[in-house]
């Protein structure tokens, strides 16, 4: 399978590309550093800027499947999730790639529904920017037309993949109590295999690696 990746430097997006490469599959990593990527077999790294059309088109052109991991509101204030995303839809609607998969967070769009004190709160005060930028995205790609996938993990963190993480849509799933974390190894994997599960298409998943099933 060729996958193209949006935040691949980032500490979600490595570990995308580890697992993908780990499958067999070919990946390209769509990134705005380039140098701090190293070569790896089945690895195509390319350096480009996230408004750039043209230089996306090419890269995205013959892809299985899309799949981002970048970051919400800079340090600057600065949006970069949803105007990322709306070029990439508008590229992915060009090329004719439909699958599309993101990475969110709990407590984004509707997934609000889902959260409950203290997270709840934290996201709502500390992460509000962020998360801001976050439902501007999801948005733009509920209205985008494509086999779309979004992602919503809790607090990230970089512990191994779990063997059994709580995979569920946060459309008919309860309110997550008390903190929800999630490791981003199980981010990775379900990004990886929902790609053709056409039963997970216009799904808000939740994923969470500290929770009851």
């Amino acid at each position: 399978m060729k996958i193209l990746v949006f935040g691949a430097t980032g500490k979600t997006g490595r570990e995308i590309t580890r697992q993908a490469l780990s499958n067999g599959d070919e990946v390209i990593a769509y990134v705005r550093h380039p140098e701090n990527l190293s070569e790896q077999t089945g690895l195509t790294i390319v350096g480009g800027q996230l408004n750039d059309l043209d230089r996306i088109e090419q890269t995205m052109t013959g892809v299985d499947a899309v799949l981002v991991a970048l970051g919400a509101v800079n340090n600057s204030g600065i949006e970069i999730m949803a105007p990322a995303v709306a070029t990439i839809i508008n590229v992915a609607k060009r090329v004719g790639v439909n699958r599309l998969i993101v990475l969110s967070a709990l407590g984004v769009a509707e997934t609000m529904l889902n959260t409950a004190y203290p997270y709840k709160v934290t996201v709502q005060t500390f992460l509000a920017k962020k998360f801001l930028d976050h439902d501007k995205a999801m948005r733009l790609i509920q209205a985008s037309g494509l086999d779309w996938t979004t992602i919503h993990p809790g607090l990230l963190l970089n512990g191994d993949q779990t063997a059994n993480p709580v995979i569920k849509n946060a459309g008919v799933s309860k309110k997550v109590t008390g903190w929800a974390y999630t490791n981003r190894a199980d981010v990775a994997a379900t990004m990886l295999r929902v790609i053709r599960d056409a039963t997970t298409f216009g799904q808000q998943l939740l994923v969470l690696s500290n929770a009851k099933k």
